[in-house]
């Protein structure tokens, strides 16, 4: 492990091997100058950077081996090795060399192995390569080259090994390589070789591996591949091969592993003859291929050495062959994907070795077999967990988003698996399960299973995934459970009463069925035992019948002695056993059902249920077939009762026919693709007790006339049904009702409260419900549950809620309900349950918790709460949960945490308390998240914090905490500490505690920015081996970037930007494991952001980044971020970073790349171009030369301003001509030393001068010059400002004097009396307007906050790039100024602004990407912006970066290409203000799956179009709007009822567009309107219907405008 540098001056005259590879040497690779007898040089796997010396040959003629492999060098392949005229052997592998081969590489006639591999080398392969004609080993493979391979092998008759995969190369296989008789390895995988398999395999005998996988070949596989005898690997997979498997691959006897699938062969079962007498093959993968509708073949005798087996994704037919049973061997079986049929066979439970097993998504029937219980492999305790139970093999079977395409990857551990999903599978879970000890994953998902689940399985040790366990809220619900719903371990937790939803016959809490007096179950769970007794029963009872009938047949013949007693006794028997006789041969199903089925069938569009008509009624025993229960009823016809055919995978419609089943008891279509609306028929089964038809597509209206008298589970949630909601009078048994997740609107009735005194579930969630929070609830007295979230409710609560003294869960979230939470809350004495986030709720929190003895959740977040938190929250021992987060709360955070045994998670932030954090706070044990952020709290963290032993995530940003060291010695021992913000404290010139720290061993996140801390990255950092994401940006934080950091394995993003780091990069971030290696997308369970205020977290993904953006850096951009694939964004903008731009394109998902600000010199590398992800880019302000380049993500990379201030690029966007372009001065880093040395001396002076005058200014600042009420430096840099502006109208007379704080316009901070505002806006006529130039003066107002120039006159001058570094501006108006040129893209550096308004300017047609730094913008105004009109913005993905924006006015810029421009804004939460009239919008979705902006209260989409479409659906559910301006448009159709629901209108604007009908008398509604203009939009009727009674009179309304329509009738009556 030895490391450091090696000495520049090493003498070592006689030495012959130099080694001193596997260290951690680091610098230049030393030369050994005057070693003339070295012969083998290896430097290998160390840490040596810069350029490859190939001054070395020049020390020794002798030199045979030069091994540089697995270091970091970069810069260009030089030339050079050619003088080391006795080579054998160079490695230069595994580092960031780019560019090409020099030709002097190819002199070296001696070299025999020349690996390269793992760079980033480009160009062709040189023809030259005939001249190494003593080869025996090339690799070349992982770099860019492209072209043809050259067709010269016929010169390398020693080559053994040839690797050239992953490479760009084209073209056809080199016929000469056939005349390499010494070639053992061919790779060539992942390329774009097109072409047959054209070559002389009979003239390779040595060849043992052959991999061309993932190209383009075609043809058929040649018949003479076989006759390399000795081949162990074959990988064809991924081409475009045809036909059959050749009949010469019998001669592979040494055949090992191989691989075709992702082809187009035919004939499976000529494959598997010819393959199955292999004596050697291991491994066979044949997926993805044999789709002309094959069976799975017969007759298969051999593979008696095969260990893996896949053959899925094949769509072949037929069952599960029996001669697989003779694969005694087998560990691996995948015959997944396709359409086999039949019965899961016993023995496959002999298979002894098997223990990954997937036959999912095919058609199978049946019963689970016992015997997959006794698989040795999985049962057998004693074999080692590494031996089984993660099987180390040589890939993985990965299934991909779709389930169908298999991959394979070489050298990675996968899990023991039974997987069985997606079949038809009946009968019970069986409870042998529990036996396999080593099974991690067992898939039982999506069949029709059955009986009781085997409690025992939930304690599985070893298992890992368990579908029907793992998501339990979704795999229990709609079954047919009975009996007692367990309470012990983790049932404990899942209370929520819709797990168990759709299992009428459950009882036990949370369900409201007393188990006591349980009604009997018509889905009995199946017992052997009660079998068992039954079968004992008949065989007693028909033993007796027996005897009796035999007994009076003998009896009769003696007395009688007739002839005809014999038949007589044939008759009592033949009586005895009619009923078996009739069960066999008559129908058992009522013909009415059986018709009635019929009509199901053909409803669907495709049906796999297996129901067999058989061409008529009379033979057909439906009550056996999938999903249909029967009754009791006769012994010989028997009735359909339930039918329950969830999650079957239909299409189709719902068939009237199912009102002929007028027995049915139960009917579940759950979980299907079923659409259309639902027959009235269905709504007149009056024994119907239980309707499921949630999660489907249905859609249309729910009859009224609907009667289910016997209903009590009624659920159709998640589908599209529209209109009323329906009530169901009479249905005095109705328990459950769940409307959820559909498009009904109107008012909630309360009605269906007087149909049923039973009911115990309401859920009305997530629909377009409107208008006030009805009365009438308090008529469910039984209810347990009301849930009406997501909707449009306006209004306050209405008394009788709180009379519903059975209610445990209440969720109102997501409304629009206003009022005071009122006191009388505390009736709900049971309540579990209560969320009434996201709405208007004002006044204080009621102090009535102390009667709420059983609440464990309580939300009530982004209200505008007021007032202290109420002290009985304390008297709730049983809360869990408490958010209060995002309101006006203040005071102290005053509970008695202690009698909060079972809090786990708290969030206070976003809100005004003050104060210290309660010392008793940690006295909550379980507490595991926590989140006080955006307070006013101040302290340090109580020491008492060492006691939160389960806390994971701890959210103190943004307060005014104090002794960051202290807090972090505190915090670092907490054992379960995964998430820690501190971000926003500190700020009283603390430093970064750089020693003392040593614990946060399991932390993940750790974010301590924006506190103004200096000093340096500290040490203790390196020990969180576990971090993922650090952000320490925007401090003060100085000296290098350590190079410890690239040991962090883990991390995945890193923010260091804006402190004072110095330095170059170190190499070592290009090492970073996490973002070279493993899945690209990392998974974080949650992610915090800052939002524009800095003030609130909310949860999102955060993509991989390296963030050093704002520093001091110099050296160059490191080559080897070229081996970052798993890297989306890397910004080194605001540096001093040198040199070229490396090649970046191995970056394979880079999102965004951020170069600007920089002194880069030399071109912008083309194969940039291939980042096909990139979508921000720039490299602005910098010296780049050279052609822009073109193709792939350059021809998206249009705007100007990525490029801006690089004079000498040219080429489009640029208006730069390339063959007329300048020379660049700035072409590389050299012969500029005489330059830097003018420039160095003269920044020494300025420094020099800089600093002397800032110590007089700080001295005499401090004797006296702010007693006249003003800094002396402000007030010059005012007076400088001035000087430079024409002012016609004397608007600056009163600048004049000491004291600039009196001046007009000018605001100072009444403590520090700095200068903070400057308000020199122009109010009056245009005489006033300030004219002339805005001086840089302005810089020195370091405090300044709000700079207001808006309608004053400046020319048409350019807005000064210089605006950009005043950092404090938190608003900046210069509308209506006559500024004209471009935005300055500088902007985008002033991440304090809250306000911006560039409106009536004179700009070039750009909007600079950079905006999208503006996080904390709440207000842009960008009203005809532009100099002219035209399309002027193809996109707006800057906008959903400013997530709390609040106003945006985008008025006549031109959207015309922005067609996603719906989509974007509706990222916009916090949005209440949009104005975007005139932009040349083309399109409207009608509809949105998720409608995000609730908060607007303003919109403006007048004057675009034609849309040419209806009214919006989402427009009804902004009930807040209190102006919308639709007017000339194009909208057509009728203006819908819906329009009622906005009854915060005060403005309404549809004039001019095609409407047709008459306007809804919904209008009259809207009580609050004051203008109303309807002209030219084709409404008729009666005028009167319009303006008509209604219950508020339009008594505001001052503009009424109904011209140009064709009404008739009497306005005023």
């Amino acid at each position: 492990m030895l490391s450091g540098l090696i000495p520049a001056e090493s003498n070592l005259p006689s030495i012959r091997v130099f080694n001193i590879s596997v260290n951690s040497f680091n610098g230049t690779h030393p030369i050994l100058a005057g070693s003339s007898s070295l012969s083998v040089y290896d430097v290998s796997s160390n840490s040596f950077s810069g350029p490859v010396d190939t001054g070395i040959c020049n020390s020794s003629d002798s030199i045979q081996v030069l091994r540089f492999s697995a270091n970091m060098f970069f810069g260009d392949f030089l030339a050079g090795f050619g003088n080391c005229s006795s080579l054998s052997e160079l490695s230069l592998d595994a580092n960031g060399l780019p560019g090409t081969l020099p030709d002097d590489l190819f002199t070296l006639s001696s070299l025999t192995k020349l690996n390269l591999q793992g760079n980033s080398l480009s160009g062709i392969v040189s023809t030259n390569i005939r001249n190494l004609s003593n080869l025996v080993h090339i690799d070349i493979s992982s770099n860019n080259f492209s072209g043809v391979i050259p067709n010269v092998f016929d010169s390398l008759n020693k080559l053994e090994f040839f690797s050239a995969s992953s490479n760009e190369l084209t073209g056809g296989l080199p016929p000469c390589l056939s005349n390499c008789s010494r070639l053992a390895t061919i790779s060539l995988r992942n390329n774009s070789l097109t072409g047959t398999i054209d070559l002389n395999f009979a003239a390779l005998p040595m060849l043992n591996s052959l991999r061309i996988a993932s190209n383009f070949f075609s043809g058929c596989i040649p018949a003479d591949l076989p006759k390399c005898t000795q081949m162990t690997t074959l990988s064809l997979s991924r081409n475009n091969l045809v036909s059959e498997i050749p009949s010469s691959f019998k001669n592979f006897t040494s055949l090992y592993y191989l691989s075709l699938t992702g082809n187009n062969f035919s004939n499976l079962f000529l494959a598997l003859q010819i393959l199955q007498n292999l004596p050697n093959l291991r491994n066979l993968i044949l997926s993805t291929n044999f789709h002309g509708g094959e069976s799975m073949p017969e007759g298969i005798k051999g593979f008696a050495n095969t260990q893996v087996f896949v053959i899925a994704n094949c769509a072949l037919t037929g069952s599960i062959p029996p001669w697989l049973a003779n694969l005694t061997k087998l560990k691996v079986l995948d015959i997944s994907w396709n359409h086999l049929t039949g019965m899961i066979p016993l023995w496959l439970g002999n298979l002894d070795n098997l223990f990954y097993l997937d036959i999912s998504s095919n058609m199978l029937t049946g019963e689970i077999p016992t015997s997959l219980t006794l698989i040795k492999s999985l049962a057998n305790s004693n074999l080692s967990q590494e031996n089984v139970a993660s099987q180390y093999y040589p890939f993985v079977i990965l299934t991909n988003s779709t389930g169908r395409s298999q991959e394979y990857k070489l050298y990675s551990n996968f899990l023991s698996s039974i997987i069985l999903s997606n079949n038809k599978l009946v009968g019970s879970i069986l409870p042998g399960f529990n036996g396999l000890v080593n099974l991690h994953v067992l898939d039982l998902n999506f069949n029709d299973i059955s009986g009781t689940i085997y409690t025992r399985l939930v304690g599985h040790v070893k298992l890992r995934e368990l579908g029907f366990i793992a998501q339990l809220s979704h795999r229990v619900a709609y079954n047919n459970l009975s009996g007692k719903i367990p309470t012990e371990g983790q049932f404990n937790t899942l209370n929520d009463l819709s797990i168990y939803i759709g299992n009428y016959y459950l009882c036990g809490p949370p369900t409201k069925n007393n188990c006591s007096d349980e009604e009997p179950n018509p889905y009995p769970k199946r017992d052997d035992n009660n079998e068992s007794s039954h079968e004992t029963i008949w065989l007693y009872l028909g033993m007796g019948s027996g005897f009796a009938i035999g007994f009076w047949c003998v009896y009769a013949v003696l007395l009688f002695r007739r002839s005809g007693l014999p038949c007589f006794c044939s008759v009592l028997l033949l009586l005895r056993f009619a009923p078996l006789s009739c069960s066999q041969s008559q129908q058992s199903c009522d013909s009415s059902d059986l018709n009635a089925l019929r009509g199901v069938v053909e409803g669907l569009q495709s049906s796999d249920l297996g129901w067999s008509f058989n061409g008529s009624s009379s033979s057909s025993d439906c009550c056996t077939w999938v999903g249909i229960s029967c009754d009791l009823g006769s012994a010989l016809v028997k009735r359909v009762i339930g039918l329950d055919l969830s999650n079957k995978s239909l299409k189709g419609s719902v068939s009237s026919s199912l009102g002929d089943l007028d027995q049915l008891k139960q009917l579940n279509l759950s979980n299907n693709s079923l659409n259309g609306s639902v027959p009235v028929e269905l709504f007149h089964l009056p024994h119907l007790e239980l309707l499921d038809l949630s999660m489907n597509m249905l859609s249309g209206l729910i009859p009224a006339e609907s009667n289910l008298p016997s209903i009590r589970l009624f659920n159709i949630s998640a589908n599209s049904f529209r209109g009323t909601h329906p009530i169901f009078a009479g249905s005095s048994n109705l328990s459950v009702y769940d409307v959820s997740s559909n498009s009904f609107s109107g008012p909630v009735d309360t009605g269906i409260c007087n149909s049923s005194d039973s009911i115990q579930v309401l859920r009305f969630s997530a629909n377009m419900l409107s208008g006030e929070f009805p009365v009438g609830f308090g008529n469910c007295s039984s209810l347990s549950e009301l849930s009406l979230d997501a909707n449009g409710l306006t209004g306050t609560l209405p008394d009788d809620l709180f009379t519903l003294s059975s209610l445990t869960k209440l969720n109102l979230q997501g409304n629009s309900l206003s009022g005071t939470v009122s006191n009388k809350i505390r009736n709900l004495s049971n309540l579990v349950r209560i969320d009434t986030s996201s709405n208007n709720f004002s006044g204080v929190i009621p102090n009535v918790f102390d009667s709420l003895h059983k609440l464990e959740f309580f939300d009530a977040s982004s209200n505008e709460l007021t007032g202290g938190l109420p002290p009985s929250l304390s008297n709730c021992s049983t809360l869990i949960t408490i958010r209060l987060n995002n309101n006006s709360l203040t005071g102290n955070i005053d509970l008695n945490f202690t009698a909060l045994p079972r809090l786990k998670h708290l969030s206070l932030g976003m809100n005004f308390f003050s104060g210290r954090i309660p010392y008793d706070l940690p006295n909550c044990l379980r507490m595991q998240s926590l989140n006080l952020g955006g307070n006013n709290l101040v302290g340090e963290i109580p020491s008492s914090f060492r006691n939160f032993t389960s806390l994971a995530m701890l959210g103190l940003y943004v307060n005014n905490f104090s002794n960051l060291f202290s807090a972090l010695q505190i915090l670092q021992n907490l054992p379960n500490l995964t998430y820690v913000l501190l971000d926003e404290n500190f700020r009283d010139g603390e430093l970064m505690p750089s020693e003392g720290i040593q614990g946060f061993a399991n932390t993940e996140f750790l974010s301590i920015s924006d506190c103004s801390l200096s000093g340096s990255i500290p040490p203790w950092l390196a020990n969180l081996t576990k971090l993922k994401s650090l952000d320490i940006s925007s401090n003060c934080l100085s000296r290098r970037i350590p190079s410890w950091l690239g040991n962090l394995d883990s991390l995945f993003y890193l923010d260091f930007s804006s402190n004072l780091l110095t330095g170059e990069i170190p190499t070592s971030l290009t090492r970073m494991r996490s973002l070279m290696y493993g899945n690209s997308s990392q998974d974080i369970v949650l992610m915090f952001e800052r939002n524009s205020s800095g003030k609130f977290l909310q949860y999102s993904s955060l993509r991989p980044s390296i963030i050093l953006s704002n520093n001091k850096l110099v050296g160059s951009i490191l080559p080897g971020f070229n081996t970052l694939v798993n890297l989306h964004v890397l910004d080194l903008s605001f540096n001093d970073i040198s040199g070229t731009i490396p090649d970046l394109s191995g970056m394979s998902n880079l999102e965004s790349l951020d170069l600007s600000h920089n002194h880069l010199t030399g071109a912008i590398p083309p194969s940039l171009s291939r980042l096909h992800f990139l979508s921000n880019f720039s490299v602005a302000y910098n010296n780049l030369s050279g052609q822009i380049p073109t193709g792939g993500q350059f021809d998206t990379l249009n705007d100007p301003s990525i490029y801006m201030d690089n004079y000498y690029l040219c080429g489009p966007p640029t208006v730069n001509n390339c063959s007329k372009e300048e020379p660049n001065p700035y072409t590389d880093g050299e012969g500029n030393n005489e330059t830097k040395t003018t420039w160095s001396y003269f920044g020494t002076g300025l420094g020099f001068a800089i600093g002397f005058w800032s110590v007089c200014v700080w001295l005499l600042g401090h004797h006296g010059i702010l007693t006249s009420g003003c800094f002396a430096i402000e007030r010059e840099a005012l007076l400088t400002f001035k000087a430079g502006i024409i002012d016609t109208g004397n608007r600056l007379s009163s600048w004049a004097g000491q004291d600039c704080c009196s001046w007009q316009g000018v605001v100072c901070d009444s403590n520090t009396s700095h200068v903070v505002k400057l308000n020199l806006q122009n109010k009056y006529s245009s005489d006033y307007s300030l004219r002339g130039e805005i001086n840089p003066s302005l810089l020195v107002l370091t405090h300044l906050s709000r700079l207001d120039l808006s309608g004053n006159d400046f020319g048409g001058i350019s807005i000064p790039k210089f605006i950009g570094s005043l950092k404090s501006l938190m608003h900046l108006d210069l509308s209506s100024s006559n500024f004209s040129g471009e935005m300055p893209v500088q902007l985008g550096n002033l991440s304090n602004l809250r306000y911006l308004d560039l409106s009536y300017s004179y700009f070039i047609c750009i909007i600079p990407s950079q905006f999208s730094n503006l996080s904390r913008l709440h207000t842009l105004r960008l009203e005809y912006p532009f100099a002219f009109s035209g399309t002027c913005v193809d996109n707006l993905s800057w906008l959903p970066h400013l997530f709390f924006m609040r106003v945006l006015h985008l008025d006549g810029v031109d959207l015309s290409n922005t067609t996603d421009w719906l989509e974007i804004v509706n990222t916009l939460h916090f949005l209440t203000e949009l104005a975007l009239p005139g932009c040349h919008l083309t399109n409207i979705p009608t509809s949105l799956s998720y409608l995000n902006f609730t908060s607007l209260k303003f919109l403006d989409i007048s004057d675009n179009g034609p849309f040419n479409t209806t009214l919006p659906t989402w427009l009804w559910n902004l009930t807040k709007l209190s102006y919308l301006n639709l007017g000339n448009s194009g909208f057509h159709g009728k203006i819908p009822h819906s329009l009622g629901n906005l009854i915060s209108l005060n403005t309404l604007y549809l004039e001019s567009n095609n409407f047709e009908g008459k306007i809804p008398t919904s209008i009259q509604n809207l009580c609050n309107l004051v203008s109303i203009d309807l002209s030219s939009v084709g409404i008729g009727g009666d005028i009167a219907e319009l303006v008509g009674p209604s219950h508020c009179p339009w008594k505001n309304v001052e503009t009424l405008m109904l011209g140009n329509n064709r009404l008739h009738g009497s306005l005023f009556g």
